[in-house]
């Protein structure tokens, strides 16, 4: 069973709504979820194997200084272990504004540079998933971020057995 962490911050109860549906979705795809406000989180951020970060965009485009605080906490915490974790990131946004969502391409961007195993589909997020009928595609987007979290154990778990197999050239 994979024990995930949904890391958020949310100002206006957005990123939680989302952050909640996901949480549900990972919940019976059989993980065990722990959903944290990153503003509040006291607990121990390197218990986990899967890594989910919400963040609502803030400003100009900006990732609120919350979400980049927990960010400069927990990543080099799990640098050691990044080959064994696999992260996903959504976010909030509004569209009136040019850089709609850009704090989920900023995570993103320093999950990857970083070399941490990330879903490639960047969930985003128009205000509320309830107020404009969105519940579905943050539904959607956890299923298909549990099934690349399986997919990407069974082909690392293949890995190993083959190469445990092989006998060692002398």
């Amino acid at each position: 069973m994979y024990k995930a962490l949904i890391a958020y911050v949310s100002y206006s109860g957005n990123t939680k709504e989302a952050a909640e549906i996901a949480a549900d979705v990972l919940t019976k795809k059989g993980m065990k979820v722990t959903l944290a406000d990153v503003s509040e989180t006291a607990a121990e951020l390197e218990a986990y194997d899967v890594y989910v970060f919400g963040a609502l965009t803030w400003g100009d485009g900006e990732l609120p200084k919350e979400m980049r605080v927990f960010l400069r906490k927990i990543l080099p915490l799990l640098e050691v272990r990044k080959e064994e974790i696999k992260a996903a990131v959504f976010g909030t946004g509004d569209s009136i504004f040019p850089r709609f969502c850009w704090a989920v391409d900023i995570v993103f961007h320093h999950l990857t540079k970083r070399g941490f195993p990330t879903f490639p589909e960047k969930l985003k997020i128009e205000q509320s998933p309830y107020g404009l009928g969105q519940v579905a595609k943050v539904e959607a987007w956890a299923e298909r971020f549990a099934e690349w979290v399986q997919g990407q154990a069974a082909t690392e778990g293949a890995g190993q057995r083959a190469s445990a197999s092989t006998p060692a050239v002398k």
